[in-house]
């Protein structure tokens, strides 16, 4: 990205950068989702991912009617399982339970987040799910250029809550957009792809 290169670039000696695919596969189906039923939140929940935020949102969620799927491997939430929330330890395949979800939240702090990557919004996109994710982030950059999602700019509940009323308001829009993009992504990132640009000759762009 751009954005990164500009970042990155004066810690190398000549300024230049490589970039190399991303190492993540994702689970893609090959079908365009067509409902928001399930939103996901996935990874380690802390503070700068947006865990204090939680408690506010899932209800609301529930109470709209979402099945909601919260993730936490480091166990940082103490989620007590209602109808309609399910709560996961660590998983062995991430991107398999990221797959089975129509939406996935990503409520990170915009400064915390504004050059680094995320594991979980790179899975989403390689399995066509659309993301909401941070406005002035690399994450939010991706998720813009691809279409498949919507941005929010503050780490507050309501922001992100109105990202996700637009998100279901737009459904058909950002699906389309994020089957496209996994289908983008398959041909160019993944770990087979990561593993041939390791080992092949360095390209200097």
């Amino acid at each position: 990205m751009p954005a990164l290169e500009q970042e990155y670039s004066p810690l190398t000696s000549d300024g230049r950068i490589s970039r190399f695919p991303v190492a993540h596969d994702g689970a893609p189906s090959g079908v365009c989702k067509t409902e928001l039923r399930k939103i996901g939140f996935f990874g380690y929940q802390r503070p700068e991912k947006g865990a204090a935020l939680l408690p506010s949102l899932v209800p609301q969620l529930l109470h709209d009617g979402h099945e909601v799927i919260v993730q936490d491997s480091g166990e940082f939430v103490r989620a007590i399982p209602t109808q309609g929330l399910t709560v996961l330890p660590y998983v062995p395949s991430l991107a398999d339970e990221i797959a089975k979800c129509d939406l996935i939240v990503a409520p990170y702090d915009p400064a915390a987040y504004r050059t680094k990557g995320s594991g979980i919004v790179w899975d989403a996109l390689a399995s066509g799910v659309p993301v909401i994710a941070p406005a002035g982030t690399a994450i939010g950059t991706l998720v813009q250029s691809t279409g498949a999602g919507i941005l929010f700019g503050a780490l507050e509940a309501d922001d992100v809550y109105r990202s996700i009323l637009e998100a279901r308001r737009n459904y058909e829009r950002i699906s389309r957009a994020a089957f496209r993009a996994s289908l983008e992504w398959c041909s160019r990132h993944g770990i087979r792809h990561f593993v041939s640009a390791m080992l092949a000759k360095p390209q200097i762009e």
